[in-house]
């Protein structure tokens, strides 16, 4: 199969056996082996009611913007990716993936390996190469690191910005409509709430 609605990595996933895809983590995200199902992201203009008249077997999910996400079935992706609706289908990527080739690229990953070092003569001391890459005597952890994040909301109860005894991370909000500024007290205060309508 190679049709042009379909990303260039869908194309090559519908085109593998099962054992292929079984074998690389990539090819297999967003297939369901057990109903041979599709999860893909759906770039669209118009309505899909149609759509989902002439196909009850697709689930479809819409976002905003004209992209949807739909469960489809495998012998029914080019068909529907035909239908003048649908501009572009691709697959779902893994997440992992895409963050661990940016730390790659950035050099995060070098300047995160620890160099250990051996004792040469008179005691001098060398540093022994990490898996041929040049790395940091003292890592670079972000310990200490403050960042100053502008937008226009947070969720001061996401996890990821909260220690692992439930504190916040945080040190100041700054509300941009009243002009208070939320200390971490305030914001461990609210955070100590029982329901999140009080918080």
């Amino acid at each position: 199969m190679n049709n042009e609605k379909l990303d260039n990595f869908l194309n090559l996933a519908l085109d593998a056996t099962d054992e292929e895809r079984d074998k690389s983590e990539e090819l297999s995200v967003g297939y369901h082996a057990a109903d041979k199902t599709w999860q893909l992201i759906v770039r669209a203009s118009g309505s899909m009611a149609e759509l989902s008249e002439t196909y009850p077997e697709v689930e479809i999910d819409t976002l905003l913007n004209g992209y949807a996400v739909m469960t489809v079935p495998q012998d029914l992706i080019d068909e529907v990716s035909q239908r003048p609706e649908i501009e572009y289908m691709e697959k779902p990527k893994r997440l992992f993936f895409a963050v661990n080739e940016g730390r790659r690229v950035s050099c995060v990953n070098s300047l995160q390996q620890f160099v250990p070092y051996e004792t040469g003569a008179g005691n001098q001391l060398f540093p022994v190469p990490v898996s041929g890459e040049t790395a940091s005597e003292d890592p670079l952890l972000g310990a200490g690191v403050l960042a100053a994040i502008i937008d226009s909301g947070i969720d001061y109860a996401h996890p990821d910005f909260r220690n692992a005894d439930g504190t916040t991370r945080i040190v100041e909000l700054f509300d941009q409509v009243t002009g208070e500024i939320y200390d971490a007290a305030q914001i461990n205060e609210a955070l100590a709430q029982p329901t999140e309508t009080e918080r």
